[in-house]
């Protein structure tokens, strides 16, 4: 099977916030196909989490978000979502909190929905977001990094420099 020449660049998760701060973050992937329709105020349960497709998915459990639907199992995944392969993946689980660092091999067509939000109190909502199709020309990363909370997210051709 040929290498898919995208890569998708990935840093979520926070380390225990300062109390008054709230910080969630998620990747969620959509079939090729038409643009999808995902809801910009809340969480993607459309889209199939990026969690759900990593190796060390169990012990990503503080990466979930509310209302996310995901498969019984990876044998009910669909072809698109088989052909997302992890290259690299790194899991810092603590009681601090749970960070995943990782590079995911994607298929053409696909599409990647980002999702970055934080709540400081006394201040306004801090987000970020960004729907796009591999393929595409690729934008700049996708960032949200404020106290101890990091959320990167970069789609680029392989062999590509840069990332988390």
């Amino acid at each position: 099977m040929e290498s898919s020449p995208w890569v998708l660049r990935i840093t979520l998760g926070t380390h225990r916030p300062s109390p008054g701060q709230t910080y969630r973050g998620m990747v969620y992937l959509h079939p090729p196909g038409e643009r999808p329709q995902v809801r910009s105020r809340t969480w993607d349960a459309d889209g199939l989490p990026l969690w759900f497709l990593t190796p060390a998915r169990t012990t990503l459990r503080d990466l979930r978000s509310p209302g996310e639907q995901v498969p019984p199992d990876r044998r009910h995944l669909r072809g698109w979502a088989r052909a997302v392969r992890s290259i690299e993946v790194n899991v810092e689980t603590s009681d601090l909190g749970t960070v995943l660092h990782g590079r995911y091999a994607l298929p053409e067509g696909l599409w990647v929905h980002a999702l970055f939000h934080g709540e400081v109190e006394g201040a306004p909502p801090l987000r970020a977001e960004r729907l796009e199709r591999v393929g595409d020309p690729p934008g700049p990363a996708l960032e949200l990094a404020h106290g101890t909370a990091r959320f990167l997210m970069r789609v680029e051709r392989q062999g590509q420099e840069g990332g988390p």
